[in-house]
């Protein structure tokens, strides 16, 4: 069977969707399927053409953005392409706007199958209110098939279409990879972390809607009470470095306690996770992060908020602790609750890797997948 997956993000950029199309794209792969892929990612690398192959993928990637009018066409026109060139059965289209409209559009018109993956922001930031909700309303009722990365948004969709055209697929993690491990104390040691003193952090793309300032207003407030670390580990927007350079001119401890580390490789991001004691994701919105289940694979106890798909994920006071979005009195006492006990930090740690492991296994993410391609094909 021959797939063709659409979305606007692909690695080397970061984020969410880009390690969930590249995480499926390999799955399918091992699993015999004809993998293509077309996106959108900044700027193509140096050497690099429009259609080049890597890891063992065919990667079509326009390296055009912001998505203007223009791009939209190219994407249309290239994705229409693909699908004759390779005989394409299905096109698997991440986000219910942009990647979505524009996959289940070309599907039409060829005459194949289409499945719109929902992560999130697309039907929670745009549902009803928003400028994209006819373009996404357009693309869910049209396409074959969706899958949500949770039961909330299964609910939010249903408003549109029926349930029967819907199916609640989990992100997954590489619980091989990610795994505890004996921390770098040379990396530590570099950094002044003495033995014993807890640390926080944050790995992922820092941008508003992750709550990045409430985590800094948070820690801000325990450096007042307690010594401890924080590492924000990713690529911080414009905004978010503004804060942050605020952040150290109002407190000097931040410039002891507070680590900032740009984007690292894939490779190196386990590593990066097994340095923390306590993993802290305040998302204000959100919709199944890959960071969360990443750490909890790496046994470490979350501090997050009840934000999108999160409560499915996290279980309270038993993997983590989930607040309200935006409620820092209630986010600086959940990080001080961990701070000051280990035992409590080991034994949420290990219920969160246990969880992991039964529910958000790799192999559930990839059959729950291939299960829908070959009920689209057969019909």
């Amino acid at each position: 069977m021959k797939i063709v997956l659409l979305s606007h993000s692909y690695p080397p950029s970061i984020g969410g969707v880009a390690t969930s199309v590249k995480r499926l794209a390999l799955m399918l792969k091992e699993k015999g399927f004809s993998v293509f892929i077309s996106t959108l990612s900044g700027k193509l690398l140096p050497g690099q053409e429009q259609e080049h192959i890597e890891e063992d993928l065919t990667l079509y990637h326009l390296g055009k953005f912001p998505v203007t009018s223009d791009t939209k066409a190219s994407w249309f026109e290239q994705l229409c392409r693909i699908i004759d060139k390779h005989k394409i059965d299905i096109v698997h289209s991440y986000y219910a706007s942009r990647a979505g409209f524009t996959g289940t559009m070309a599907a039409k018109l060829k005459g194949i199958n289409s499945i719109v993956s929902i992560r999130g922001n697309d039907l929670e930031k745009d549902m009803f209110c928003g400028s994209n909700f006819p373009l996404i309303e357009w693309t869910l009722k049209n396409c074959s098939y969706v899958t949500c990365v949770s039961k909330n948004l299964k609910s939010l969709a249903s408003i549109i279409i029926p349930e029967k055209k819907i199916e609640v697929i989990y992100n997954s993690v590489n619980t091989s990879i990610f795994k505890k491990e004996l921390r770098n104390r040379e990396i530590l040691s570099d950094l002044s972390i003495q033995e014993g003193e807890p640390v926080t952090g944050f790995i992922g793309e820092g941008k508003a809607k992750k709550g990045i300032y409430s985590l800094l207003k948070a820690f801000s407030l325990v450096l007042e009470r307690r010594k401890s670390h924080l590492f924000l580990i990713g690529t911080m927007r414009r905004e978010m470095a503004d804060m942050i350079k605020y952040f150290r001119e109002e407190n000097q401890l931040f410039n002891h306690y507070l680590h900032i580390v740009p984007p690292v490789l894939p490779e190196y991001i386990p590593k990066f996770y097994n340095l923390l004691d306590i993993f802290i994701m305040p998302s204000l919105r959100d919709g199944m992060p890959n960071g969360i289940l990443e750490a909890m694979a790496c046994e470490l106890p979350v501090v997050t908020t009840s934000a999108g798909a999160i409560p499915e994920l996290v279980k309270n006071e038993k993997t983590g602790i989930i607040v309200e979005p935006g409620n820092i009195d209630n986010l600086t006492s959940s990080m001080i609750k961990l701070i000051d006990s280990k035992e409590l930090r080991e034994k949420m740690g290990k219920k969160g890797r246990e969880r992991v492991i039964k529910y958000f296994s790799q192999s559930k993410e990839v059959e729950g997948n291939i299960k829908i391609y070959n009920k689209l094909v057969k019909s």
